[in-house]
């Protein structure tokens, strides 16, 4: 089962509630006999600890191959809806341009499988099925040597499935913008209430698209400030093509191991390596138009660079990438994978709100790594800038040192640029769900957010 990282459960805890909220019909999947096709079969199973149990007729073909190899797979679905593609579609595309897709859950335990063929264990076994789907009691005595299923035992058989490795997957376009996911949310309820036989999906994560964010977060957990991202209208006249990504990350934990993000840069290194990639450079239109811009506002490229270029050139000379902590790891790899400039602001260290204007030069800037240094920007300068002071330089080229992202960021806003979205909007999106993705495992909540000329605000 492929599982996207935005995809994945949360922890043990999701998959587990989620199989005890009463999904315990299931399809056994085991290894065919050679030269024929793998059997499965559906069926009700019931959880004993850290295995599974089972009973089948005896006649089932599925014993032959069990006996042969009884390394077997049990997967569980539910909670299943077809979304149809103009829901998904994006703002500013035709709605017949979205593309349909599939919500559901799934839990796919991998297993060693063990037969039960003694009669008082068979009849252990369906004590304790009945115990999870009758619990009320009423039924007979389940005894080998009393009727009725003292005679009925021994045309079944029991499996105990003993639960090596398990894989869950909630798929609900959690990668997608909040906005998306609760117009979703809308429309499969308003199509629920005209086709009552069908019920949307209710896994937690899903409904929290429909809770308010402080209902959502834990008990004794402070709601934090909002920020609202702006370009001004004289960037937005000046570079009325150009898309921003705004992914921001709440409770993020930059201390636990990030293997997704280890993965994808090994992965890209690995790729520059083979010679089946290589970072875009001063030749590649994304970056060509980058030099232009800073041209137009009079900084010379080659000698400050976008931060995607220059980053770029790194790994091209030194064939791999820095390894700085988690989350800046993931928004480098993002970036240079798409040739897009990406950066990123520690929220609980910005004051007010965030605007990229052209500085007026009485700005103050602290460089990254230089926090005994203050610089001004040139007048005319693109800059990102809070209510202190300058956040990033040169639109894009260096992040200050107040609102540098570290291990201990637990509120961070990421952003990734182009300057066509006629050409590149499709990258930007890409990228912005890459990202997205990675942190998905590491934080309480993210969310998506685009600013373009004709929509230049978004409030995080």
């Amino acid at each position: 089962m492929f599982i996207q990282p935005w995809d994945a459960s949360l922890d043990d805890a999701e998959w587990q509630t989620w199989i005890a909220d009463g999904h315990d019909f299931s399809i056994l999947g085991v290894n065919g006999l050679p030269g024929h096709a793998p059997t499965v079969v559906p069926t009700h199973f019931t959880v004993d600890g850290t295995a599974l149990l089972v009973h089948l007729a005896r006649p089932n073909p599925v014993w032959k191959a069990i006996e042969t190899d009884p390394n077997v797979t049990f997967t569980v679905t539910g909670d299943y809806a077809f979304i149809p593609g103009p829901w998904r579609a994006k703002p500013d595309v035709p709605a017949t341009d979205g593309v349909p897709t599939s919500y559901y859950a799934a839990v796919q335990f991998t297993c060693q499988a063990t037969i039960v063929d003694e009669p008082e264990a068979k009849a252990e076994l369906l004590r304790r099925q009945m115990a999870r789907f009758q619990p009320d009691g009423d039924h007979a005595p389940i005894d080998p040597d009393q009727p009725p299923y003292g005679r009925m035992l021994p045309g079944i058989r029991g499996l105990r499935l003993d639960v090596t490795e398990v894989r869950a997957k909630f798929k609900y376009d959690d990668h997608k913008i909040v906005e998306q996911r609760t117009d979703t949310a809308r429309r499969l309820t308003e199509r629920t209430h005209r086709r009552p036989a069908a019920s949307p999906p209710r896994p937690r994560r899903y409904l929290e698209v429909l809770t308010p964010p402080l209902l959502a977060r834990p008990l004794g957990t402070e709601p934090h400030t909002m920020t609202t991202f702006r370009i001004s209208p004289t960037v937005a006249e000046a570079f009325p093509d150009t898309p921003i990504a705004v992914v921001t990350a709440t409770g993020l934990n930059g201390h636990e191991p990030w293997p997704h993000t280890t993965t994808a840069l090994e992965d890209l290194e690995q790729d520059l390596a083979d010679g089946t990639w290589a970072p875009a450079d001063e030749s590649d239109p994304r970056i060509e138009a980058w030099h232009t811009a800073y041209r137009s506002f009079g900084t010379n490229p080659r000698r400050i660079r976008p931060s995607v270029d220059a980053l770029g050139r790194r790994m091209a000379k030194k064939g791999n990438l820095p390894r700085i902590n988690p989350a800046v790891d993931s928004y480098n790899t993002v970036s240079v994978r798409h040739g897009l400039p990406a950066g990123a602001f520690d929220l609980d260290h910005v004051t007010g709100d965030v605007e990229i204007r052209y500085a007026e030069g009485t700005e103050t800037f602290t460089p990254l790594g230089e926090p005994d240094t203050i610089e001004n920007p040139k007048p005319g300068e693109i800059i990102y800038t809070d209510t202190t002071d300058v956040l990033t330089r040169h639109w894009n080229h260096r992040d200050a040192h107040r609102t540098r992202v570290t291990e201990d960021s637990t509120h961070v806003a990421f952003v990734l640029e182009t300057l066509n979205a006629t050409r590149d909007g499709h990258l930007l999106e890409a990228a912005a769900e890459e990202l997205h993705g990675l942190l998905v495992p590491h934080a309480e909540a993210t969310t998506v957010h685009y600013l373009t000329p004709k929509q230049p605000q978004a409030t995080t």
